[in-house]
């Protein structure tokens, strides 16, 4: 039954993630954008939401300047438009990604992949692993290099991917290790 009714999510977050590509109205994807705020808000996942709003800030910030610089077909309503579009859509479908992880469980998830070969099941388990490990431990880097004197990771992000790649990549290396002793071969 759990698989069912994670199928159907799955084929509902590809498909509306396919028409919210497709809309040109900034409206609409606006609206969509406070109906899935509202949904968070019920779900007391406020947290999660505002983490993801902010990491998507770059991205904003990237399109508009991009917009301004190299597309000189339009006028700079219309550059301001065509961004606002861009990152509406990146904003829907990442919350509707991020609404689909919170109400589903990775397991359901897994489960419902029932047809992959094992070492692509073992891939999507430790994907659902590591994703959560990643961002504890930037967060962990963050604190540490703020006490150090570092102010911002904007403009130098080396402080914080260098070590953030170096821990996951130990993480990675005695998970491979210790799934290699305990016999896993991948068939």
């Amino acid at each position: 039954m759990n698989k069912e009714i994670t199928l159907i999510k799955i084929i509902f977050l590809i498909v509306s993630s396919l028409i919210i590509l497709n809309l040109k109205n900034p409206y609409i994807l606006t609206l969509i954008f406070f109906v899935l705020f509202l949904i968070f808000q019920f779900l007391k996942e406020k947290n999660k939401l505002n983490h993801r709003l902010i990491a998507l800030m770059p991205i904003i910030i990237i399109t508009f300047l991009l917009q301004l610089v190299f597309n000189r077909q339009l006028s700079l309503m219309s550059k301001i438009i065509f961004s606002y579009l861009v990152f509406s859509k990146v904003a829907v479908i990442s919350t509707l990604v991020l609404l689909f992880v919170t109400i589903t469980s990775p397991s359901n998830i897994i489960l419902t992949f029932w047809f992959f070969p094992d070492y692509l099941k073992l891939i999507l388990t430790m994907t659902f692993y590591f994703i959560p490990v990643i961002f504890d431990e930037a967060k962990h880097i963050a604190m540490v290099q703020k006490s150090r004197g570092l102010k911002t990771f904007f403009l130098n992000p080396f402080p914080l991917i260098v070590p953030l790649l170096h821990r996951i990549m130990k993480r990675a290396e005695t998970l491979s290790l210790t799934i290699a002793s305990r016999g896993y071969n991948n068939r």
